[in-house]
């Protein structure tokens, strides 16, 4: 490079020499420096004749000109970018985000949805729910089991389908159990009126439907005939869902049940003759663990929790 540097300061450099010392002089702020000083050299070794005098200004005029080592924070293109950034940055932060179409996953805990009409259904664990386009009815089609809570609306009745029940609704509240795990379809009305028939796809012309009102609940038994309708005696039906349980002289053997409903755990018992006895208790918005805790010291039982089992020890009911 000196030898380059030497043919450019004497005006001797060709076009591409030129070009090639413009760009190593422009590269790093070290060669920016080297450059000045072999220029400062350079021109103390030359006798200042008067025919040398232009080349000399042009020299030192091309110093004054020389391209500055800008760092990059300050160059003007990355000033523009980080601007664009810090922008775009603010949009996403202020755009809603788009989530992925959450109807037609199953869910692995107690979730509300709420539907384009304004109704909510609340899934059980282990339920999914896909919809209709909700312009010419509202419908949707269920898998599992939910709480619908639905807006009133008497020119579009409300359908839920499954795959053996037809349950419509004008405005209402009500649960719909179609487990697969289930032998049977039950649909229970916590308020209002509700239509549940046989889907006539399953059944044909024998396809049978009832109305069920407040407090009522329908059930259709895979490989029976017809619907039956009988009252709810089951305090617990929306446990589940509310978190509010209430046992009145209930059997453990029952309260298993409920347990598994709202909390997905089973009891067993090393002697089985504990299954017997029987609980009067409330519990409100309780976790597991506490309310474990509190059937073992009512009974003065010793306990084992292992994921979804609670093994109970104890002699007898006390």
């Amino acid at each position: 490079m000196e030898e380059v540097l030497s043919k450019y300061f004497s005006g001797e450099a060709t076009d591409e020499e030129i070009k090639s010392v413009h760009e190593w002089r422009s590269a790093t702020e070290n060669n920016s420096k080297e450059f000045l000083e072999f220029k400062k050299i350079w021109l103390s070794a030359q006798p200042l004749e008067e025919g040398n005098q232009a080349m000399l200004n042009s020299i030192l005029a091309d110093e004054e000109s020389a391209p500055k080592i800008i760092p990059i924070w300050n160059q003007k293109f990355f000033r523009i970018a980080a601007a664009i950034i810090v922008a775009l940055g603010l949009v996403f932060a202020l755009y809603p985000k788009k989530t992925d179409n959450p109807y037609g996953q199953v869910v692995a805990e107690v979730t509300p949805f709420e539907l384009p009409d304004g109704s909510v259904a609340t899934l059980q664990r282990g339920a999914s729910i896909t919809i209709g386009d909700f312009k010419d009815k509202r419908e949707v089609f269920l898998t599992g089991k939910a709480f619908f809570e639905v807006e009133r609306n008497e020119e579009k009745p409300f359908v839920v389908n499954t795959t053996n029940v037809l349950v419509e609704v004008l405005g209402t509240s009500f649960v719909v159990d179609a487990r697969l795990e289930k032998s049977a379809v039950e649909v229970m009305v916590s308020s209002g009126k509700v239509a549940m028939a046989q889907n006539p796809e399953v059944f044909g012309r024998r396809a049978m439907k009832i109305n069920l009102e407040k407090g009522e609940m329908g059930i259709i038994q895979v490989g029976e005939r017809g619907i039956k309708k009988r009252k709810i005696i089951d305090d617990n039906f929306l446990s589940w869902k509310t978190g509010v349980i209430t046992f009145k002289s209930t059997s453990l053997n029952e309260v298993s049940k409920t347990m598994n409903e709202v909390y997905g755990v089973t009891f067993d018992y090393e002697n089985q003759m504990l299954k017997n006895c029987v609980l009067t208790a409330r519990f409100n918005d309780k976790t597991v663990e506490e309310v474990v805790e509190i059937i073992a010291e009512t009974f003065n039982f010793t306990y084992v929790k292992t994921n979804d089992k609670v093994l109970f020890t104890g002699n007898s009911c006390k």
